[in-house]
């Protein structure tokens, strides 16, 4: 197919192009004027539009015209909070539409007004809204903060330009941080994980997981670990109708906080022998939640892009 043998600056220019125009398409629902700053998930209601900010992480793809993945640069991560995410809720409190802008300035959106698909999981570790949208190019996993009994943070992990011969996996997590770390004691944080897994040149699927994380106050360290790595059959989350157990995929590290800051960072190991870094901080008045983001990359076409949150 000659679509695939233009340049990659060209593929991408057209992945661009896709994904703002759903972007406009998605504000024809939402009114702006009425967005409320999040701040925690028991107090957003039926009808209302929240947004809220955080960090993404993301990394670009192309693939030939038989499908095969070739992964282009290094990932970037960005601790900087200036990641949004927006979503507007129908009267019953069912999401209806889901914007979200990366820290590295590109959007997304996906809207049921357009016809976009966004459904509740039923086959993953954990809950989640499985957004597609109605060309089948973008999909992602939005953690579902409420059903996963969380209030002040969430995550989500998502995939462009499917079918068009080039894009972006990212992942990004969002709420209201902590504004002062704790100095002494211990926590245990219990959550998920999720992330896009590209696991050879041509597979690829949702990596989703059970997630914790031991915070020493004092030590200012997080030992961070998940398991029950479980990796879905379709990257078009639509699609998703199973799960296969992906044990290579559960990754693990010790994190460092940054001085007196809330945030953390440092290195993780797979199972299965991929390397990379997480980064992430604390969420709630009282460091009730944390979340962060991470990649991880091996040898060969391997490669993790994914988030992760919980609660003590």
């Amino acid at each position: 197919m000659k679509k695939f043998d233009r340049s990659l600056s060209q593929k991408l220019l057209l992945v661009t192009i896709a994904v703002l125009s759903v972007a406009g398409c998605a504000s024809k629902s939402s009114d702006s004027s009425s967005v409320t700053a999040f701040s925690q998930w028991s107090a957003v209601t039926g009808g209302s539009t929240i947004i809220a900010t955080g960090f993404s992480a993301q990394r670009t793809y192309v693939t030939d015209s038989s499908g095969n993945y070739q992964l282009v640069g290094n990932a970037s991560q960005s601790t900087s909070n200036n990641a949004t995410y927006t979503s507007q809720y129908d009267n019953a409190g069912s999401t209806y539409n889901i914007y979200l802008k990366a820290s590295s300035g590109y959007s997304l959106a996906f809207d049921k007004g357009v016809g976009d698909s966004l459904t509740n999981s039923s086959v993953l570790v954990g809950s989640y809204v499985q957004a597609t949208n109605v060309a089948g190019t973008n999909s992602g996993l939005f953690a579902n903060g409420p059903a996963n009994g969380w209030d002040y943070q969430s995550f989500g992990v998502w995939v462009t330009g499917q079918g068009l011969g080039a894009g972006t996996v990212g992942a990004a997590t969002y709420g209201n941080p902590l504004t002062s770390l704790p100095t002494t004691g211990t926590a245990t944080f219990t959550g998920l994980s999720s992330a896009v897994a590209i696991t050879g040149t041509n597979s690829a699927g949702f990596a989703t997981a059970n997630m914790s994380a031991s915070v020493d106050y004092g030590a200012q360290t997080v030992v961070i670990s998940t398991s029950n790595t479980t990796l879905t059959n379709s990257l078009i989350a639509k699609n998703i109708t199973s799960t296969t157990s992906a044990p290579q995929l559960n990754y693990s590290g010790l994190l460092v906080f940054s001085g007196s800051g809330t945030l953390f960072n440092g290195n993780i190991t797979t199972t299965g022998g991929m390397t990379g870094t997480a980064q992430g901080q604390l969420y709630g008045p009282n460091a009730q939640e944390i979340g962060g983001t991470f990649s991880a990359s091996g040898s060969g076409v391997t490669s993790l892009i994914g988030a992760f949150g919980g609660k003590r």
